[in-house]
């Protein structure tokens, strides 16, 4: 695996190998602006749009920018850009938010069962590796 971007708030790998994309948010992403922010969505975005990887993972544990509906709005307009490339999306978030955001993704896959991107949140790198490639 590559690093193919590297800021003070993510780094971005890329695992040719297995077409994993694999970004890892930062702890000085408490100090970051909004703008600071998009720019780091935008990075993430095109790489993705450049290397087209069906396997992303998004490492958010250490994540410390608070998203605003407004802003996370924003994200998602991004995101449906990629739509066509990324296959299986896996997000690693904190251990003390896992299992509302694991609550929200089953309501959402409830009402939304022909997402064309598969989500599922894990608490660590290697499960969400795992489930990416199975």
């Amino acid at each position: 695996m590559k690093a193919i971007y590297e800021s003070r708030f993510q780094t971005i790998y890329f695992d040719e190998v297995n077409r994993l994309m694999h970004t890892i948010a930062h702890q000085a992403t408490q100090n970051m602006t909004e703008d600071e922010f998009r720019h780091e969505v935008l990075e993430m975005v095109n790489a993705v749009k450049y290397y087209r990887p069906p396997f992303m993972l998004d490492d958010g544990s250490q994540m410390a920018y608070m998203i605003t509906p407004e802003i996370q709005y924003w994200v998602d307009e991004q995101f449906a850009d990629l739509e066509g490339i990324v296959k299986k999306y896996a997000s690693v978030v904190s251990a003390d938010i896992l299992e509302e955001v694991m609550v929200d993704q089953m309501l959402d896959d409830l009402l939304n069962p022909d997402e064309p991107i598969q989500n599922a949140f894990f608490d660590n790198s290697e499960h969400a590796i795992k489930w990416l490639l199975e």
